[in-house]
């Protein structure tokens, strides 16, 4: 989609070449995941393409959440710099994701409007993003009148310009990446059959490397191999079932991709284990280690279990974060719905 030139900072690069693709990133100021992708964005991706010389532009697109009131103040500070000083957008922009925990709820709960726009003019200013503090706020603030209008600020329309472009491309989550026009989650899917493709590879070096290895005759007798059995069975059992609860989106890192279930899963298997694919899936290692009585492969298993181990630690608080805030924002939707059900009523 082409870029308005009232809005040419928004393009944080130029393809050298001539441009043959866009890249398009909707982002929101006060969303963690649009944070880490614009540090992967600026620091990864663009210095790449730079290198690799490619015929792809990257534009910036607001995607403003409005469950989180500063989100659209921050939005439209960041326009009213561009105003200002085109050049200025970009270092900006930079300084609202750095700082953005100090405009979550919980830290302007009690600040108004026009004190949040202060604090981002000083932002500004501080930065160099803008030469004249006193300007920036001039666009932000909303203007007296001896009647109340609703008329908004000085970049209230082109606020409202931001918003249906991405309404227009049924964008409705943060971050959202778009290539040449086209938003989907195949990259999920992707993912998906890689990790699959290669779970199967690793499966088959793990029965190869088994062979190979000593076989330890304590372990050699039917007794072992009875117990090796009901752990593959009942291992393979939580993965399928797992599998089956989640879907493919959400077995496969859907969440990373802002593809949400409506709730956690806590059918079976996930009212047994907290973690029942990572806990099946070393139950189906061992099994195949006693099974085959090899030593060996119980300090792979070991190794395994470590491995998951370690990935639990970073994504067990963050699905948790994604659902309690997923679950915060359907609470003040059916909250504000309420409300406004009440009012009809009294009218």
């Amino acid at each position: 989609m082409n870029l308005d030139s009232a809005y040419a900072a928004h393009q944080l690069f130029v393809a050298a070449h001539g441009q043959q693709h866009t890249l398009e990133v909707y982002l929101d100021y006060t969303c963690p995941f649009s944070a880490k992708l614009w540090r992967t964005l600026t620091s990864e991706v663009i210095p790449h393409i730079a290198e690799a010389s490619l015929g792809v532009s990257i534009v910036f697109r607001h995607q403003v959440q409005p469950w989180h009131p500063t989100s659209t103040l921050l939005h439209e500070a960041s326009l009213a710099v561009e105003k200002l000083n085109p050049p200025g957008f970009v270092p900006f922009s930079q300084a609202l994701f750095e700082h953005q925990r100090e405009y979550f709820d919980e830290a302007n709960v009690e600040k108004t409007r026009a004190e949040t726009y202060r604090q981002l003019a000083d932002l500004a200013a501080s930065i160099n993003a803008i030469d004249d503090r006193q300007a920036m706020l001039q666009l932000l603030d909303i203007q007296p009148s001896v009647e109340a209008r609703n008329a908004g600020n000085a970049v209230t329309n082109d606020l409202k310009y931001h918003i249906r472009l991405a309404r227009a491309k049924a964008v409705h989550v943060s971050p959202t990446v778009a290539f040449d026009g086209v938003a989907d989650d195949s990259g999920c899917y992707a993912i998906a059959i890689a990790i699959f493709s290669m779970g199967i590879i690793r499966d088959a070096l793990y029965n190869q490397a088994l062979n190979d290895q000593p076989t330890l005759s304590l372990l050699d007798n039917a007794l072992v191999r009875l117990v090796a059995g009901l752990l593959f069975i009942s291992g393979m059992t939580f993965v399928a079932t797992s599998t089956y609860a989640l879907g493919i989106t959400g077995t496969f890192l859907g969440d990373y991709f802002g593809i949400l279930m409506s709730e956690r899963v806590t059918g079976f298997p996930f009212n047994v284990l907290e973690n029942p694919m990572y806990v099946g899936s070393t139950m189906s290692f061992l099994g195949t280690a006693l099974w085959h009585a090899k030593p060996a492969g119980l300090l792979v298993t070991a190794y395994v279990w470590l491995v998951y181990w370690v990935a639990l630690q970073f994504e067990g608080p963050f699905t948790a974060m994604i659902y309690a805030n997923a679950s915060k924002a359907k609470t003040e939707k059916q909250q504000s719905a309420s409300v406004i059900n009440k009012k009809k009523k009294k009218l």
